[in-house]
């Protein structure tokens, strides 16, 4: 979909990220394979990777290279809120796409705000697109929730207050972002018990190291293949000890 509207000119550019399939470099097998069936679909097309900050191949109609910032690239992906970049966003916006087969997301960006207005500006450019191409289209909704604090989350857990639906998604995100599989994110969310002191800690643990991460120097970890390749080992190991723990404590 996304393609489609890069292609119409609805959005600038999109983004494919290796690491969405634990690789590096639109080199690796799973990258290269989608990267070549993009080249063949949509040959005009521009796949622009030799820039700094690497983050992803950036698919667009035009070529990018050198020195792009985290804000520049939230402009060339055309993100209304790119510019909040540096401050502390409130507020997740989320494009999804409604199909008869279910629920799509476009993307998703941090704001100080729950304006929707330009996001409801791409909604109304981009339905003409896909429902000329999706006989599923459905419509285009805005999404818009309120980011939790990790501060906050961490003070409620440790006053024992029960988790509301929005801080159990940021815990689940904490996990996710750590490179944590889906199997340890469904394992937490449903067989955690939140009132059990040592389940409680370990979780207490995990957020204390999300709001200090001592790999953060050194995002995005796409520009060191070889210490991602370490890491994604240890985080393996890492997973494995404390689905290990969480049983062990039940």
């Amino acid at each position: 979909m996304n393609l489609m509207l890069v292609q119409a000119n609805v959005r600038p550019a999109m983004l494919v990220q290796p690491a969405d399939y634990k690789e590096a470099t639109g080199k690796d097998p799973k990258t290269k394979a989608i990267l070549d069936s993009i080249r063949l679909r949509y040959p005009d097309l521009i796949l622009s990777e030799a820039y700094e900050n690497y983050q992803g191949i950036l698919v667009s109609k035009q070529s990018y290279d050198g020195h792009i910032s985290l804000e520049r690239m939230g402009e060339i992906l055309g993100y209304p809120c790119f510019h909040e970049f540096n401050e502390i966003p409130l507020f997740s916006i989320h494009v999804n796409v409604h199909t008869t087969h279910g629920i799509v997301e476009l993307f998703a960006n941090g704001s100080t705000s729950d304006s929707i207005e330009a996001f409801q500006a791409f909604a109304e450019k981009a339905t003409p697109v896909l429902k000329s191409h999706f006989k599923s289209f459905q419509r285009i909704e805005i999404a818009v929730y309120p980011i939790v604090p990790t501060q906050t989350l961490i003070d409620h857990m440790l006053q024992g207050k029960d988790l509301t639906p929005s801080e159990h998604d940021h815990l689940q995100n904490v996990l996710f972002n750590f490179g944590f599989s889906m199997d340890l994110q469904f394992y937490v969310m449903d067989h955690v018990q939140f009132h059990n002191p040592v389940h409680r800690g370990i979780l207490l643990s995990l957020l204390a190291r999300e709001k200090n991460d001592t790999l953060s120097p050194f995002f995005p970890l796409q520009q060191y293949p070889k210490q991602r390749a370490q890491v994604d080992e240890l985080t393996q190991a890492w997973e494995a000890d404390l689905l290990y723990l969480f049983e062990k404590s039940r």
